[in-house]
């Protein structure tokens, strides 16, 4: 999927962002075990050619054991850019963040999961999609 925009805004080196988003999906079929805090169950690698911005975020899960706590987070090289989500077994859920979340590129973005005392999830499936960032945005700071 590209886009076609003549307004792009190069960074300090000089450099025009990509005018393609990113489509990163990963599933996790391995138990996520009862008792985790921040278990870090995927890990992707942003490109370096430009920063990013996150556009959206959703998880999808096959089962869950148990009823006590069960969230899924986003964290950017460790820290939290998202609120953790209760996940429901068998629907699509959304991962809750407040726009805009920026990246540098080369950043890593881990997916996290808590789980409760006597609380498992299986077969974890997350998408994430992030486009170039600037796209005419100049000015405004990555964090």
């Amino acid at each position: 999927m590209g886009v076609n925009n003549r307004d792009f805004v190069a960074d300090g080196n000089g450099n025009f962002p990509t005018a393609s988003f990113q489509i990163l999906t990963a599933h996790y079929a391995t138990q996520v075990p009862a008792s985790q805090t921040d278990l870090e169950i995927m890990s992707f690698r942003l490109p370096d050619e430009s920063d990013w911005q996150l556009v959206s975020a959703h998880a999808w899960l096959k089962t869950l054991g148990g009823s006590n706590a069960h969230t899924l987070n986003i964290q950017d090289d460790g820290t939290d850019v998202c609120t953790d989500t209760a996940l429901v077994a068998g629907a699509q859920t959304e991962i809750a963040h407040t726009a805009p979340k920026r990246f540098k590129g080369g950043s890593e973005v881990q997916v996290t999961a808590t789980t409760g005392a006597s609380t498992t999830m299986d077969g974890i499936c997350v998408t994430l999609v992030f486009r170039p960032y600037p796209l005419g945005e100049g000015g405004q700071a990555v964090s």
